[in-house]
């Protein structure tokens, strides 16, 4: 099953700023991820928010004791009054966070650092910044030559039309975004026309291809 582009043709552009969800197509998703999984960290946050949904806020704050290794597990506290929850992580997505912790062992202070993403430069107890990740997001955007419209929160809508558009159901889309008003998650619902959508049983191999 592909997340075929040509589905998404008349998709809205700008971004929710201006009215409407900038969300990116296939073909932008995997020149992104090919140009991101040149760094070990970055590939594992990009990955990571793009299957959770995740926003910038609520992986900065991600500590170590939020992944629990023996459930394949990570916890995802909900911003912005949303919820929080586990998700267990697929295979792929489980390399790309051992291939960090790796490389994350040899770093500075790391032991001292409760946070899960941090840089050569971190302190003992800081991690990596909001603006950090905004700014390593739009380094590898122009990298990948997209649109400079899109935004880190790019990919949390793309995670939304991807789910929707492969058969998940609103209110489960609603649960897996921690979103706390089913209000916020429709706008995904309009942009996913009929059409798009397909069984729900293999929406999780659209994202295996991404990760």
């Amino acid at each position: 099953m592909e997340f075929n582009t040509k589905r998404f043709a008349g998709r809205p552009k700008g971004t929710k700023k201006n009215g409407a969800i900038k969300f990116l197509s296939e073909p932008e998703l995997n020149a992104f991820m090919k140009v991101v999984r040149k760094n070990k960290r970055d590939d594992f946050l990009f990955s990571l928010m793009l299957f959770v949904g995740a926003r910038v806020s609520e992986l900065s704050q991600l500590r170590l004791k939020d992944v629990n290794e023996q459930s394949f597990q990570i916890l995802i506290e909900g911003k912005k009054g949303g919820t929080t929850r586990y998700y267990t992580l697929p295979g792929q997505l489980w390399k790309k966070y051992k291939r960090w912790m790796r490389e994350r062992k040899e770093m500075k202070y790391a032991d001292r650092n409760p946070y899960l993403f941090i840089t050569r430069q971190s302190l003992h107890d800081i991690p990596v910044s909001d603006q950090a990740m905004k700014n390593a997001f739009k380094k590898y955007a122009a990298a990948a030559k997209l649109d400079n419209g899109f935004s880190v929160h790019s990919l949390r809508h793309t995670c939304a039309v991807m789910r929707i558009a492969e058969g998940t159901h609103v209110v489960k889309v609603q649960k897996w975004l921690r979103h706390k008003s089913l209000t916020s998650t429709m706008v995904y619902a309009d942009i996913a026309s009929p059409e798009m959508k397909k069984d729900e049983r293999e929406a999780a191999k659209t994202f295996d291809r991404f990760l």
